[in-house]
């Protein structure tokens, strides 16, 4: 922020632009109150800093951090020049000592605070309504107690809601009576009824939702869409490890102006914080915020590569953060009172109990599979239960970690969960036969519970082939094994080249997710006859029974002298096969050997399952064979599998065994996805990847194309595999926006994304008689309703893993009658006044000259009023903004004489009259509105009677009115009626539209004639084309092209009075009417309006009063700015020339 103000010279005056800015519309002029105080913000956590921040940034006020119990010597320095401190939280997060110690410095104090943060960001939510409210028309809905996304909030620069505690009505009535936003971004879990209203209040609908570094990546991607503020500017990557340092600095970073946006790293992981980065597609640069040195350098490096510099945000108490904890914080670390385990099939409850007399901040519970439950608390003491289910047997490994408001965490507290109920061997036999089926399979049942176990099974046999049949009890005692036979035999042929399938379930009585198959493969080949590369014949024996796909096999022997390859075929993907030798020529390696191309299919099939959602169970990663020689039967077993969370690894514990002989070998694939093979080994001996050279007597491969681990084996094994196990795959993000028109509603989710970048597929639901179309490749759908009513339509999007659906509500009704704008009732004299509405287009006026600086713009919060005197109806904030627009925007210039053409466009008026009035000053109509406000329209009816210039008919949508320009006044205000003359006895009155120029005396040149760069003075002659009648005040305005000027109105209590208005400026606000009243504009009060509005974007000065018709004037340069030069007669007190460069 700049801190210079506008250098004036001796007599600094802004006629130039606050006499085009006297609005004519004499009540709704201009609002935000200002003050000559310099203020500061004061916050202590955060969950306070992130809601102030986007607050002390748009008003220009200085964040400043200081620790919870004591105001810190480095915020007293920043405190010098301060005359008021706001401090955002409550007593427990900025200490009442604090407070004092602020009030000791003899400065004004005020808190913002709620009993929790929820209800403090409500109150800081009101605030800005109230100091700029045009803030509000972005709102930010966060997952307040999530502190590892809701930094990012702060990017927007918009206000932010928290959720959380079960306080969502509160949420929903700020959101329900105080604001309809354009665009609200609902990031992290938000609960439902709050998503409902966001959706019916809002244009537009932004999520964010899934694990941490999914919001933070998309929340990201939205950030220069909402805040263009953010583009091209310095963002703050955040990591933080040991206290809240590094999160206090960015966000103080944010509040005062030198930082864009802030990029959280939710897991210190160099994946994690590449997505992240790439994100910031907008930002001209990185600035780190981190306590931990390694992850610096990891931002720094991937920062570099994005093509981001990268600089470092000191962290430490002085610059802003949090400070690290004393020693006797240290000391007091949180304590888990009850770490409790209960189980219910593959279902855990987790009773908890955790205290801390400083107050406690989170809770992280990890499960033992790699997933995680972290949940943000406050208070002293907190007691949950926190429900899971789990995928698979095994025992897991809990553990409860808490840590407090200093980020001390407790000892963590481990609790072993057992859900290994039961295993079975083996798992699977497959058998090669030649005839008749009549096996004995006796499969052993171990209960791991220590209690008895009660098993049910469900037999089943292929296409009426096979039966199956068991003896034996399946009640099985606490910790012990048992075998049951089971008979399984053929009741009909088996044709050749086929495969056959015995399968028995066993189940948990009571739980038929608890389950382990036991699967009989009988293979009866088929022999095939294949010529090999190098022309030789070799026999094989092939399966493959409903393989639907075009498959094929083939064998090379010439790529490499020591080892047969044969390629396999199913449908699209091809998996190769390589039998180690010594001797290519000598084909009897291979002949007889059994290739399985429907286990090569079932392998391909659940690898990409695990691929699509890097999630391993038993069914998943269950190992096949592919092939095999001189082996009638091979069993394999799942022994367990484990996983650990320190290291990202899973260890899948297999058994294969099989009668081996010196010509024997088994190929066993096993479906592992995108999930890196980290070793395997046997008996904890490693077995080697593949070497070449054609010895080997056992390997593995990993094939990665189709994400299947190859295992050859001329021995049986044990085999320990250990996966690195990838990132779950996440579901795609719903993102939409609709319109509504009468009994018509576009719903656009072009928006929608997928974490991964896969392409998404659109499914719309839509229920009833409506007609419905489709746009942009289903991504948005158009309906249009039969009656009116409240309807719901489904989307559903999918990236081919996951299927997300959301319930969109919309209500639609038959389009009524057009309500006015604006219509006052004047019950004194029972007469009314509508404006009817415009926009841009209504009306057009062209003139000699157009002065395009400076744009006005008007942000709009009206109130209906009703009294004895006057009522006054509001159509909606939009209505009165265009109204408001028109009215100020005097930007049409023309000189005595002139032809100034106005037209009134608008081809709803076809064939009907309407008539011109021209007022020749804006105070008269400013005057005549003031009273119509309070209750009489007798004055504004008589001046448009007075005023009225000709009447016309609309055709072809427009009416066309010719006037010559008269300088006897400056301003003029053009006011288009409907019907022909007003006249005095009228009770009623349509303006259709309003606008303004402005007449000038004189024509001026305005002549840049140099720069000096030391004193950075711009120096400008000024000439006017005639001598001036009466005393002239020559002005110069130099004005950052970038700045513009806003009109705030906003509706007080409608018992009480009806408008604040008040003129914005790029850098700050001040109240020009209060409470209804205009206030007088002095020298001194235009000298704080421009000082307040245009601090550090413009310079003025004025000439002494001359009859010259020409001056030399000198003032500071403003960079990237347009020059406004004006004449003011002191004696006629109006501008009687303007020119601009």
């Amino acid at each position: 922020m700049h801190n210079e103000k506008i250098k004036e010279g001796e007599n600094m005056k802004i006629h130039a632009i606050l006499l085009s800015l006297l609005i004519v519309f004499g009540a709704i002029p201009l609002s935000l109150a200002s003050t000559t105080d310099n203020i500061a913000i004061i916050v202590s956590t955060p969950a306070d800093a992130v809601i102030a921040a986007p607050y002390a940034r748009a008003m220009g006020y200085e964040l400043i951090y200081t620790p919870t119990n004591e105001l810190s010597e480095d915020a007293k320095r920043k405190l010098t020049n301060i005359d008021k401190a706001i401090i955002v939280g409550g007593p427990i997060a900025v200490s009442e000592s604090v407070e004092n110690s602020l009030k000791s410095l003899n400065l004004k104090t005020e808190r913002i605070a709620g009993e929790t943060r929820v209800e403090t960001s409500q109150k800081m939510f009101d605030r800005i309504k109230q100091d700029k409210p045009e803030m509000v028309k972005n709102v930010i809905v966060v997952d307040g107690f999530n502190e590892k996304i809701i930094p990012v909030a702060v990017s927007y620069g918009a206000p932010i809601l928290y959720t959380g505690l079960n306080k969502d009505n509160q949420i929903i009535e700020t959101m329900e009576k105080s604001i309809k936003p354009e665009t609200v971004v609902l990031l992290g879990n938000i609960p439902s009824a709050v998503q409902k209203v966001a959706q019916n209040r809002a244009s537009n609908i932004m999520i964010a939702s899934g694990n941490d570094e999914t919001v933070i990546k998309n929340a990201l991607s939205y950030v220069s869409k909402i805040n263009p503020n953010a583009e091209n500017k310095a963002v703050a990557v955040v990591y933080a490890e040991k206290t809240n340092n590094p999160i206090l600095d960015a966000v103080v970073s944010f509040g005062n102006g030198f930082v864009g946006a802030i990029a959280p790293i939710s897991v210190p992981k160099e994946d994690i914080v590449d997505k992240i980065i790439s994100k910031l597609t907008f930002a001209s640069e990185v600035s780190i915020s981190s306590d931990s040195p390694s992850i610096s350098n990891v931002i720094s490096n991937v920062a570099n590569k994005f093509g981001l510099s990268a600089t470092t945000i000191k962290t430490t108490p002085s610059s802003g953060g949090g400070g690290a904890p004393s020693a006797a914080e240290e000391d007091n670390k949180p304590t888990i009172n009850k770490f409790d385990v209960s189980t219910n099939g593959l279902d855990v409850s987790y009773t908890i109990n955790v205290s801390d007399d400083n107050g406690l901040k989170k809770i992280v519970l990890k499960y033992g599979d790699g997933t995680e439950r972290e949940i943000n608390i406050s208070g002293k003491s907190y007691a949950t239960t926190i429900s899971k289910n789990y995928l698979m047997q095994t025992v897991y490994t809990a553990t409860i970690t808490a840590y407090d408001n200093n980020n001390q965490k407790s000892t963590p507290s481990t609790k072993e969960v057992n859900l290994k109920y039961f295993n079975i061997d083996p798992a699977s036999i497959s058998k090669r036969i030649n005839g008749a089926v009549n096996e004995v399979i006796p499969i052993t049942i171990t209960n791991h519970q220590n209690t008895s176990i009660s098993i049910t099974n469900t037999t089943t046999g292929t296409s009426a082939n096979l039966a199956v049949s068991m003896s034996g009890n399946l009640t099985i005692p606490a910790n012990t094994a048992k075998t049951i036979n089971y008979n399984i035999t053929n009741i009909s042929a088996l044709p050749d080249g086929k495969s056959y399938q015995a399968k028995v379930v066993f189940a948990l009585n009571g739980y038929p997710k608890i389950n382990k198959t036991f699967v009989l493969d009988i293979t009866v080949p088929k022999q095939e006859t294949i010529t090999t590369t190098g022309n030789s014949s070799v026999s094989l024996q092939v399966v493959n029974t409903t393989v639907a796909e075009n498959t094929s096999i083939t064998i090379d022997d010439n790529a490499t002298n020591n080892a047969f390859v044969i390629n396999t075929t199913v449908g699209a993907k091809s998996l190769d096969i390589t039998i180690p030798t010594t001797n290519t020529t000598n084909t009897t390696t291979i002949v007889n050997t059994t290739i399985h191309l429907e286990n090569i299919k079932d392998a391909f099939n659940r690898a990409e399952e695990i691929q699509n959602t890097s999630t391993l169970t038993e069914a998943l990663i269950k190992p096949v064979v592919v092939a095999s020689k001189a082996v009638d039967n091979v069993s394999v077993d799942i022994k367990n599998i484990t996983f650990d969370e320190t290291t990202n690894k899973s260890t899948i514990n297999t058994e294969i065994k099989f009668n081996n002989t010196n010509d024997t070998f088994v190929v066993v694939a096993i479906p592992i996805g995108n999930n890196s093979v980290s070793g395997i080994s046997k008996n904890n001996m490693a077995i080697p990847e593949y070497d070449g050279t054609g010895n080997q007597t056992k390997y593995y491969k990993y094939d990665a194309t189709n994400g299947i681990l190859i295992l050859f084996m001329k021995e049986d094994p044990v085999i320990s595999i250990t996966v690195t196990v990838k990132a779950i795959n996440e579901p795609p993000t719903i993102s939409y926006t609709y319109i509504e028109d009468g009994l018509n509603i576009l719903i656009n989710a072009s928006k929608s994304s997928d974490p991964e970048g896969a392409p998404l597929t659109f499914t719309w639901l839509a229920p009833g008689n409506q007609s419905v179309s489709y746009l942009d490749g289903g991504k948005t759908i158009n309906i249009t309703y039969p009656a009116d009513g409240t309807y719901n339509t489904t989307l559903t999007i999918s990236d081919g893993v996951y299927d997300v659906s959301s319930v969109i509500t919309v209500s639609v009704a038959q389009p009524v009658a057009e309500k006015p704008a604006i219509k006052v009732v004047a019950n004194s004299n029972s007469k009314f006044i509508e404006f009817v509405g415009q926009n841009s287009n209504t009306i057009t006026i062209d003139t000699t000259k157009n002065i395009t600086i400076p744009t006005i713009t008007a942000t709009v919060n009206v109130v209906d009023k009703k009294t004895n005197a006057v009522e006054i109806y509001f159509k909606d904030n939009v209505s009165v903004k265009s109204i408001i627009e028109a009215m100020n925007n005097y930007n049409k210039v023309a000189y005595n004489g002139d032809t100034i053409t106005i037209t009134y466009n608008n081809a709803d008026m076809n064939g009907k009259n309407v008539s011109l009035n021209i007022i020749t000053t804006r105070k008269t109509f400013r005057n005549d509105m003031n009273e119509l406000l309070g209750g009489d329209a007798t004055g504004l009816i008589d001046t448009l009677h007075m005023s009225h210039i000709s009447t016309e008919t609309v055709s072809s949508g427009k009416a066309t009115f010719t006037i010559s320009a008269d300088d006897s006044n400056a301003d003029h205000v053009v006011v288009i009626t409907e019907g022909n003359m007003v006249m005095p006895t009228n009770n009623e009155v349509k303006i259709l539209a309003v606008g303004g120029f402005e007449v000038m005396k004189y024509n001026m040149t305005l002549t840049f004639v140099g720069t000096n760069p030391i004193t950075n003075d711009s120096t400008y002659n000024i000439l006017i084309n005639d001598t001036p009648s009466n005393n002239i005040r020559y002005g110069l305005a130099m004005i950052d092209k970038n700045t513009g000027i806003t009109l705030n109105v906003v509706g007080t209590n409608p018992n009480n009075n009806l408008f604040n208005v008040s003129l914005g400026g790029n850098s700050g606000s001040e109240i020009i009417v209060e409470n209804n009243d205009f206030i007088t504009l002095s020298s001194e009060k235009m000298k704080n309006i421009s000082e307040a509005i245009f601090n550090g974007t413009a310079s003025v000065k004025y000439s002494s009063p001359t009859t010259n018709s020409t001056a030399i004037l000198k003032l500071q340069n403003i960079p990237n700015s347009n020059v406004i030069g004006i004449a003011y007669d002191t004696v006629d007190k109006k501008i009687v020339a303007v020119e601009q460069q």
